[in-house]
């Protein structure tokens, strides 16, 4: 069971692995910068697991202001899209 927010997530990363994995390969594999990305991302995620273990919610707060600050106005569109979305797929189920 979840929201229909997460289960639009989860649709989209299962719309992801339903293809073809070499797709996805050659997109990651592409360029020594796309790989150096995915190290970039890997660390980010080292980092928010030990802001979690430590149970730092000021420090998760601040930084999650940060990626909100630099979205800027795309966090409304994407308010707009992703209700106009859930809505459709709470009417479908």
């Amino acid at each position: 069971m979840s929201s229909p927010i997460y289960r639009l997530e989860l649709g989209m990363i299962g719309r992801l692995f339903a293809q073809d994995a070499s797709l996805y390969a050659d997109i990651i594999f592409a360029s020594p910068e796309r790989r150096a990305l995915l190290q970039e991302f890997i660390r980010s995620v080292a980092g928010t697991q030990t802001m979690v273990e430590a149970g730092d919610t000021e420090q998760f707060c601040r930084e999650f202001q940060q990626v909100a600050e630099w979205f800027g106005p795309f966090c409304e569109q994407a308010m707009r899209e992703s209700t106009f979305l859930i809505d459709k797929l709470v009417e479908r189920f």
